[in-house]
């Protein structure tokens, strides 16, 4: 039950976000597949600069000697390439 909770949240979270890129994105078109991927590949983006930050952030760290810090960034870093890798995908698929 947590593990659904979890996922629901983390998947309305991921509708927030994108809910005002959609709309800017409608300005321009109408077609509803043409807004989803244009979102979509503009989230990805979000997705991949912020999974780079961390990612950074955790290579710093760990050279700092910093390990709890970088670990947390690092896995930061791992979750993002996920959301993105699952965002490439879905993109893909059209």
């Amino acid at each position: 039950k947590a593990a659904k909770k979890i996922y629901d949240f983390t998947h309305k979270l991921e509708e927030d976000f994108k809910s005002p890129i959609k709309r800017i994105v409608k300005l321009f078109t109408k077609d509803e597949k043409t807004i989803r991927l244009v979102t979509d590949g503009l989230y990805a983006l979000v997705i991949l600069s912020l999974g780079v930050k961390a990612g950074s952030g955790a290579f710093q760290n760990l050279a700092k000697g910093n390990i709890a810090t970088g670990t947390v960034n690092g896995l930061k870093a791992a979750l993002k390439g996920k959301d993105l890798s699952t965002l490439i995908k879905n993109i893909a698929l059209g």
